[in-house]
């Protein structure tokens, strides 16, 4: 090849299908508007407050997935475009270094097809949870159909959009990415060089929105690179491991990048990759982040915000949520921080509408949602550092290993053992002290709700929802549901409709021993003096909902020490979210700054908090 040609080759640019991504956007946000607005017609008349009823509903047929056939004239319209742009060197340089037949493009446009179908299915249900929240709230607050309607319409577009538009600009981008990394490959090109958008969006652009976002695609700028090795760079003329700094990715596959990748012509003018230096051999993970006090994510929380802000880019997460989880994670031992610097900053993704947060063990994804706090974030970074620290072991969790320093038991079996069954086992000792100080609570009003309905045999439900508005002590509801559950007669009901109790605490203490009764009596333990006294502990506090899910997991039982839980089938699906789970809400319990939270760790959580701390050392 002539140099003239080398040097028209070098001046033309690859461009980036943007005109594309933004038809993408508008297709997928017009297909969650029609499924939203399908599933409102159906739901709203109903005004159905609960979540379990409004899970059975279903959109006239036809709307209930995205057509795989319309997404598949999507990717085919990115293909043309590549292709294009393929063609335009093509007609620089000799057209004999290029090949026409291209039977891999089919694969790559069915996989990608396919996972479009799976994200915008998740988009679409995400939207629907919201329809439904809409409503109970609407039926909470007494407003009517219309007025919910009108709340849910106000709502659509919005949301919609930037759940299109973050779908659209990720997936385009890998999409355009590995349909330019084949055709290289085809045309004999073995290296690239990085480019960035070059504008003020750009990751750790120093003048531009997020100058200390981490990875850097900045400093990738104008870097030559090779496709069978994501982590090496040409520096010198030898092949290097990228800075620490730099994504481990080709252009376009970190989420949300706009890079793309442009050709190296110099290859063509003699001299080959293959004649090039070898790489330096590198460790199949990526190289651990050095963190101290003062350098790198957790510098201060401005470069903290900054980089989570570049790589969520979700408008609607408030700065000092992402203030919060960064003063959680700094009270933390300096391990956990390099854990967690290491997890941010590799494993992240953004949904813009949804609940809280999750990590998804088959993406390594950490999805932080619109309504996220600072706690939910630490928790689900939480899950990403035991699933990274688990693969090495083959499980999804590290934590559900069993480890000989800790008496070859696992953290879920730590937990049970020395926080849950104790503090269940001094339960007892309590159980008639505690139904004898429920029964002084039980005020006329509700025994005349029971006298009325004391004719008909076991009607603790009915009674209940009679009550369920009335400011009626806890302890009282427990009470009654424990005597309706159990096998009480009918003179034992009646005798407590007549205002008299004692018959009833004598019955209920005796059915206590009875294990078919034990999903009702273990509420009765939540009434008593040692379960009391954690709670007082937690009181106004997030580990609360930490405690209460440790206490759920252990027994199988919900509600035994609050209303937050995942409930049976959560822990049904796999014996390791026991001690995955507890994993991440120790963490949330060690970065928090509650007295009483450290103050439950020092008591009944010692040594599952010296197993997570011991585990997070493996990270180094």
């Amino acid at each position: 090849m002539t140099r003239a040609k080398l040097r028209r080759l070098k001046a033309r640019t690859w461009k980036y299908p943007l005109a594309l991504e933004r038809q993408y956007t508008s297709s997928i946000s017009s297909f969650l508007q029609k499924r939203w607005k399908a599933y409102a017609a159906v739901a709203v008349p109903m005004m159905v407050p609960r979540e379990d009823a409004l899970e059975d509903l279903e959109p006239e047929p036809g709307t209930n997935g995205p057509a795989i056939g319309g997404i598949v004239n999507i990717a085919r319209t990115v293909d043309k475009f590549n292709k294009k742009e393929l063609q335009a060197f093509k007609e620089i340089a000799i057209g004999e270094a290029f090949a026409e037949d291209e039977p891999w493009v089919k694969n790559v446009i069915d996989s990608w097809s396919r996972e479009q179908v799976s994200l915008i299915t998740k988009a679409s249900q995400d939207m629907l949870d919201t329809v439904a929240r809409r409503i109970r709230e609407g039926v909470k607050s007494g407003k009517s159909a219309r007025q919910v309607t009108a709340m849910i319409n106000a709502d659509l577009p919005g949301i919609s959009y930037r759940r299109a538009r973050i779908i659209a600009r990720d997936q385009t981008a890998k999409l355009n990415s590995a349909l330019t990394q084949g055709r290289m490959a085809d045309a004999g090109i073995e290296t690239y060089i990085w480019s960035t958008s070059e504008d003020e969006r750009v990751r750790g652009n120093p003048t531009g929105l997020y100058p200390k976002a981490l990875p850097s695609h900045y400093a990738m700028n104008g870097k030559v690179c090779r496709w069978d090795d994501p982590t090496v760079w040409l520096e010198n003329g030898e092949w290097v491991k990228r800075a620490g700094d730099a994504p481990y990715l080709h252009p376009g596959m970190d989420i949300m990048c706009r890079c793309v990748a442009i050709p190296n012509w110099d290859e063509l003018e003699g001299v080959g990759a293959s004649e090039l230096p070898e790489p330096e051999p590198v460790d199949v993970e990526p190289p651990k982040v050095d963190v101290t006090e003062d350098q790198g994510l957790f510098q201060n929380e401005k470069t903290f915000v900054d980089n989570l802000s570049s790589r969520f880019n979700v408008d609607e997460i408030e700065t000092e949520q992402l203030d919060s989880a960064f003063s959680m994670i700094k009270r933390m031992p300096i391990d956990a921080q390099k854990a967690y610097e290491m997890v941010l900053t590799r494993f992240v993704a953004d949904i813009s509408n949804g609940g809280k947060a999750e990590f998804n063990t088959d993406s390594k994804k950490i999805l932080l949602f619109a309504k996220a706090k600072g706690n939910d974030l630490v928790h689900e970074a939480g899950h990403a550092i035991d699933n990274m620290i688990g693969t090495k072991y083959g499980r999804d969790f590290a934590s559900a290993v069993k480890r000989g320093k800790f008496g070859n038991r696992n953290l879920g079996e730590i937990v049970k053992d020395e926080f849950v069954s104790p503090i269940l086992e001094s339960a007892k000792a309590y159980r008639l002290e505690a139904l004898r100080d429920a029964a002084k609570k039980i005020t006329p009003e509700v025994f005349e709700i029971i006298k009325k309905n004391s004719e008909q045999y076991i009607q603790a439900n009915k009674i209940l929802f009679a009550i369920s508005d009335m400011d009626v002590d806890r302890d009282v509801k427990v009470f009654i549901l424990s005597l309706f559950n159990s096998d009480a007669g009918d003179d034992v009901i009646k005798s407590l409709a007549a205002g008299n109790t004692k018959k009833s605490i004598e019955h209920l203490a005796v059915a206590l021993n009875n294990p078919d009764y034990g999903q009702f009596f273990s509420m009765v333990d939540s009434m008593t003096r040692p379960m009391r006294e954690l709670k007082e502990l937690a009181k106004g506090s997030r580990s609360i909902n930490s405690i209460s899910d440790m206490f759920e997991a252990a027994t199988g039982i919900p509600g035994i020490f609050d209303d937050f839980g995942h409930g049976f089938g959560y822990w049904a699906f796999s014996p390791d979210r026991k001690s995955g789970e507890a994993f991440a809400e120790i963490l949330e319990m060690i970065g928090s700054d509650e007295k009483g939270t450290r103050k439950i760790l020092d008591k009944y959580l010692p040594t599952a908090r010296d197993f997570v701390l011991d585990l997070i050392k493996e990270t180094r």
